[in-house]
Parts: structure tokens; sequence; C-alpha cells
């Protein structure tokens, strides 16, 4: 037995040029069954091939999931193969469940008819638009985010993970501070002023946060600290209620608003290489878009 077995496994029965099937008798099938040993002496000659695929898909494909998932796994030719050798009802039942199937796993592109690229930087008025809606509202928590989020020019990721003692120096907020990126685990170093340590000095004293503490402590219980999700879904939040696209802005329209000021204003470069935390110079001309925004310019300034 053993040895018909290993001697079946080995054979391959072939139907209609490149289309074979493998059976085996010491491995129980894909679909909890194993195969009679009717079909192994029509494997053999017994019974003509043909008939022996049509025997297959009926008696023990059908009506199983296997013809379903059959369909759906296999080419379109190899499909239609078989399909030829069973019943109109069979072969339509396979046409349906093909079609079927490619169209729920043809899927649009997530970009498509949309314009993707970098996030815009916030504008003066928008940083004070939104700056004293939350003032105005009392949302302390929010207000010490935007303010901590501008100043350090930090990443969502490395933003949401700070911790109290990564801007405290005792009980007072520093004026600096430095911090190891997690995407390229170099040190960054970056001011934190007037206006962010305020914000922040009343939030820890109203979350009443400890040394140790998250500094941006998550409402959720399985998390410890705010989620970058959870963070992009605010920023989108405060550029809709001051009447900007949330399409348009994102997390990091929050890290490229102060260097870009800054370029716009000194043109200082490698300070905001620097401050941006780059190892490259070419990384930050291609984060700010500074080509474009120098062409831009002299375009503007060259009237016709």
């Amino acid at each position: 037995m053993c040895k018909l077995a290993d001697a079946t496994r080995r054979k391959r029965a072939r139907v209609t040029g490149k289309l074979s099937v493998r059976f085996s008798l010491r491995r129980t099938h894909a679909f909890g069954r194993k195969l009679p040993l009717d079909w192994l002496a029509a494997r053999d000659g017994n019974q003509p091939k043909a008939a022996f695929a049509a025997n297959l898909a009926r008696d023990y494909f059908w009506p199983t999931p296997a013809l379903e998932i059959l369909a759906q796994s296999w080419r379109a030719t190899v499909v239609g193969r078989v399909a030829g050798m069973l019943p109109a009802t069979f072969s339509q039942e396979i046409a349906v469940n093909t079609s079927e199937s490619d169209r729920q796993n043809t899927t649009a592109p997530w970009n498509k008819g949309k314009i993707v690229g970098q996030k815009a930087p916030l504008k003066l008025k928008d940083i004070w638009a939104i700056r004293v809606r939350l003032q105005m509202e009392h949302r302390t928590r929010e207000l010490a985010l935007f303010n901590l989020g501008l100043d350090s020019k930090l990443r969502g990721c490395d933003l949401v993970a700070l911790r109290v003692r990564d801007v405290c120096h005792g009980d007072a907020v520093a004026s600096r501070a430095i911090v190891i990126q997690h995407k390229t685990g170099n040190p960054v170093q970056f001011e934190i002023t007037a206006a962010a340590r305020d914000a922040v000095a009343a939030w820890i004293k109203m979350a009443g946060l400890r040394g140790d503490d998250y500094l941006f402590t998550s409402r959720m219980r399985a998390s410890s600290h705010l989620g970058t999700r959870q963070y992009a879904r605010i920023v989108h939040g405060w550029v809709e209620e001051i009447g900007l696209d949330g399409h348009a802005y994102g997390t990091h329209s929050m890290r490229r608003t102060k260097p870009t000021l800054i370029y716009r204003k000194t043109k200082n470069l490698r300070a905001v290489q620097l401050l941006l935390g780059h190892t490259k110079l070419e990384s930050t001309v291609r984060y700010l878009g500074i080509e474009v925004e120098d062409a831009l310019d002299i375009a503007e300034q060259m009237e016709i």
C-alpha cells in the first residue's frame, strides 16, 4: 500500500495540455477528504482522462467550497479548461464565481484622482487662528501639543513619545531640549518658546504628570501615549476648524511650518538642516521644496 501511495505521488494526471492535478493517499486532501482507491485505477488508464477529470470535479469538488476556491485561485485559462469538461450547469457556476471574485479583488489605487505629495506648511495667520481658538475654548492639552509641535519640529512619532523629563528641568519647562529621533537614531535639539513653555506647564499641572510620564498621555487604556494616527486626526481637526482643506495638511505640516518660515526670512539652508535633524542637505532641499518655491517667487516677480 505504501509503495502504491509513493508511486501515485510521483505520477501526474495530465489533462488537455498543461493542466495537471496531483493526488496523494498518504495526506488528507486540503478539503478534509481522502481520495478513493478507484480513482487510482482511473488514473492508471482504466478510465479516459477527460472523464476522470469530469468525475473529479463533479463527485469530489462539487458542491463543496472547493469549486469557488478553484475559480478564485486558478488563472482564467485553467478554469476555462476545467469548465469545458464539466456539464453546462457547472461551467456556468465557475464563470459566475470567477467574475464575482474578479470584481471583488479589483480595487482602485489609493491615490487615483488625488493630488499627493508634501503637505503644505501653515501660514502665520493660520497659526494664530488655531492658537486663539484653542485658547478661547480652554483646550489646554491641544494648545500644548500645537505649540510644542511647531517649536520642536519633530516627526509625529517623536512628538507623541516625549516624556515630561525630556522638556522639563525640575519643575520648570526648559527653554531647549534634545531628543533621539526614532527614524535616524541621531539626536536633535530644539527650542521651546515662552508661549509653548506656558502651555506645556499648564498642561502638566492640570494632568498631574510626573517626570517619567508621557507628556501627551493617551485616553485609551491600550496605549500609554498619544498615537500618531490620533495626532493626525487632531491636526486635521485644527485646520478644518479654521476653514482649510484637511487633506492638504497633516502632521508634517506642523514639522515644516517653522523651518519654512526661517528659510524664507534668512535663506540659511544649513540652519534649517540642523533644526530638522537631516544628515544630508539634499534631504532638506527636497523636504522644504525650496527649488519649487524659489522658482515660483522668481516667476511672481517677473511681470510681462
